[in-house]
């Protein structure tokens, strides 16, 4: 239970999730408060673009403030365990005002591509591939398509911790 309200559920298969468990206890502690804080700032209602879902820890908390008529986030996490555990977090945390997307985002759509699930340091690392390592397959959507897709009209704040393809979702 974090001081924010939210309930998460996390493990210790990462870094965020281990960090959540250790230090959430401590009343103001907050992962990577520089960028949470200051998306939290610029919330004015609106459609909120989360790209990096994880475990939800950021689009909720965000979801959160935006429960005005109007507010709501679109989450994108293309890993099932990710995804598995980012619905759990909502349910728990009695926010409905998110929609999590399965989905990669990539600066083309794609029917499907190949991801590679790398260890605990980061979610994707096609660099270091060994033939025991896992894999999943997903679509891949850019950003304007799905816009196209769902009809957004305007987005108030796109959110990106895709591993080091900001750019190339951009």
């Amino acid at each position: 239970n974090l001081f924010t309200g939210l309930r998460l559920t996390v493990g210790i298969e990462d870094s965020v999730s281990r960090s959540l468990l250790l230090c959430s206890w401590w009343r103001d502690y907050i992962w990577e408060p520089q960028t949470l804080r200051l998306a939290l700032m610029l919330q004015s209602g609106g459609v909120t673009i989360v790209a990096g879902g994880h475990i939800g820890y950021d689009a909720l908390h965000l979801a959160r403030a935006l429960q005005t008529p109007g507010g709501r986030v679109i989450a994108f996490e293309p890993f099932s365990k990710s995804c598995r555990q980012f619905l759990k977090n909502q349910q728990d945390s009695k926010i409905d005002n998110v929609t999590l997307e399965r989905i990669a985002l990539s600066d083309h759509s794609q029917a499907e591509v190949v991801l590679h699930v790398a260890g605990s340091s980061s979610s994707i690392d096609v660099a270091r591939v060994s033939p025991d390592e896992r894999f999943e397959r997903v679509r891949a959507v850019s950003l304007d398509d799905y816009a196209k897709e769902h009809s957004l009209e305007s987005v108030e704040l796109i959110f990106l911790d895709v591993e080091g393809s900001e750019l190339k979702v951009l």
